[in-house]
């Protein structure tokens, strides 16, 4: 029971995750999700924790973190962790979800990193927040862009410049304090299922 106690206040400590390196406050209250496609025979609830998926799905994962949006970008090699994380659990899209209690109210944003691939055509980042920003889905989450990030990204130093991607990042304001991740899943789910 103490040690419940004590990792229940952790969660909510900001010393707590102050302390964390990028990769593990992303990887603390992450979730995997897979989206069917319009073009897929079946679809499902979407939560998944496997790598694998079938080829007329989408895969994205949303990280739950305690932290201002400031606060985990800042973070050492906070983009290369981040990379590196996507790859382990094999996901083109990240979520970010931040929230701070600010005068006893959540206020929350929401960071979307993606890799640029063929597969998607433009840049997922790019459709998944015109989709947050305009789409009568997500209205009720009151999204707005604070700014965007992109630049080049290699593996290793043995990567051909044929072989880097462009990772996409944009920060999100959600105005609406109550969306949580049970809110923000089923709008991108429903992103990735009006998709052929």
């Amino acid at each position: 029971e103490k040690l419940y106690e004590y990792l229940r206040d952790s969660k909510f400590d900001k010393k707590f995750w102050n302390e964390m390196n990028a990769k593990d406050a992303l990887r603390i209250d992450y979730k995997r999700f897979e989206a069917f496609t319009s073009s897929s025979i079946e679809g499902g609830d979407g939560g998944s924790n496997g790598d694998n998926h079938d080829s007329n799905s989408r895969v994205f994962g949303l990280a739950s973190v305690l932290l201002d949006a400031n606060d985990i970008l800042s973070k050492d090699d906070f983009y290369s962790k981040a990379i590196e994380y996507m790859k382990e659990v094999n996901i083109d899209l990240l979520g970010v979800l931040c929230m701070v209690i600010v005068d006893d109210e959540p206020k929350r944003e929401i960071i979307l990193i993606g890799n640029d691939n063929e597969k998607f055509g433009e840049s997922i980042v790019n459709q998944i927040t015109n989709y947050l920003l305009t789409h009568e889905d997500a209205s009720f989450l009151d999204i707005a862009l604070i700014g965007q990030h992109e630049h080049d990204y290699h593996h290793d130093d043995n990567d051909s410049a044929q072989t880097r991607k462009k990772i996409t990042l944009k920060r999100l304001r959600q105005g609406n304090p109550k969306g949580s991740r049970k809110q923000i899943a089923p709008v991108m789910l429903s992103f990735f299922s009006k998709r052929s």
